[in-house]
């Protein structure tokens, strides 16, 4: 994990008002954007970011959280915000590519290079996502 950032969790809750409204987004990218610009220019090389929407009735950061009427984000809506937001930043020359864990990881010959990072979600699902490499490539 030499040289590598993560970024396990972006929560949107409410608290954050914009006017006019409509503007989290813009605000959020421009945040991840900062974080970025200043992973590199701390020697980082490789970001990862954890694309999933949280399990109902698990709370990440806010325990206090206002009442939401909307439905939990869809993971391609969610990996869809993060694909406009890292073009953004590509567009900026904050990042130089960027790609999908499963494109990222398609040319490694040892699991020892794979990125881990310790007391996040991501280790556990490494079983599951084995699993359907397996199934990819024997179909």
């Amino acid at each position: 994990n030499t040289n590598r950032t993560y970024i396990s969790y972006v929560d949107s809750v409410g608290y954050l008002a914009s006017k006019p409204q409509g503007q989290r987004t813009a605000v959020y990218h421009a945040l991840l954007h900062g974080y970025l610009q200043f992973a590199a220019s701390c020697g980082f090389e490789h970001a990862h970011i954890w694309v999933a929407p949280p399990t109902a009735g698990v709370e990440y950061i806010f325990h206090g959280r206002p009442a939401d009427p909307r439905p939990p984000m869809a993971v391609e809506v969610l990996r869809g915000w993060y694909e406009r937001m890292l073009r953004g930043a590509e567009e900026k020359g904050i990042v130089r590519s960027w790609s999908t864990l499963e494109e990222h990881t398609s040319g490694l010959t040892s699991m020892r290079d794979f990125p881990l990072f310790d007391g996040d979600f991501f280790p556990d699902k490494v079983p599951e996502i084995l699993e359907r490499a397996e199934q990819s490539s024997s179909e």
